[in-house]
């Protein structure tokens, strides 16, 4: 099972968690963990709590119902996610694949074991505004694939629904409007998908 701790302290957490976040000030953190990690690291977490004006939260189990879950895990990385049956097939920010998954894939074994599914991952693709002559296109995307150094334009002047961007850019030129950011493939017109693949 995984399980959440959050802290209120200096030190950072000994490697071995699965999922990790602290403040920009780097005094709270959020790891996502196994039990096994909680008691080979109970000395870490005893001494932190004599620290003066250290916190430490009781370790939480994270939840099981899916939505749930991945509600908790967005803290830690973005994604979208979606659920076929007993599979789940999730699309993440391509420079956090690896975070996701995990050294020998241990974090995806991790989940699959807490939640009782599959999963499988798959890079996300960059959604950006339309431009004709330097004046946005409202409504008109244009699909990159970032997985490598060198983005590559898959499709120009897609018609999207902006509610399905999970990781949004936004323009303050332009009112802040979104104006790109990363979408799973599952939301791109079939026909679109299949000429890009």
């Amino acid at each position: 099972m995984l399980y959440i701790v959050k802290y209120k302290c200096r030190a950072k957490p000994p490697l071995g968690y699965n999922f990790y976040w602290h403040s920009s000030g780097g005094a709270h953190h959020k790891l996502v963990c196994t039990e096994q990690y909680i008691k080979e690291n109970a000395s870490f977490f005893s001494k932190i709590k004599t620290e003066p004006y250290a916190i430490v939260s009781d370790a939480r189990q994270m939840p099981t119902d899916i939505d749930e879950f991945f509600e908790e895990l967005r803290y830690f990385i973005d994604f979208d996610y979606t659920v076929n049956g007993k599979m789940i097939y999730v699309a993440v920010v391509p420079g956090y694949l690896g975070k996701f998954i995990g050294i020998r894939g241990r974090n995806i074994k991790e989940i699959e074991k807490h939640l009782g599914v599959k999963i499988e991952t798959m890079p996300a693709f960059f959604a950006a505004v339309h431009f004709d002559k330097n004046e946005p296109c409202w409504g008109l995307w244009d699909i990159e694939d970032r997985t490598s150094k060198h983005p590559r334009l898959l499709a120009t002047k897609v018609k999207l629904n902006e509610d399905a961007i999970f990781k949004r850019i936004r323009s303050p030129s332009h009112g802040f409007a979104t104006i790109g950011g990363w979408i799973a493939p599952w939301h791109i017109n079939r026909k679109i998908l299949n000429e890009i693949i």
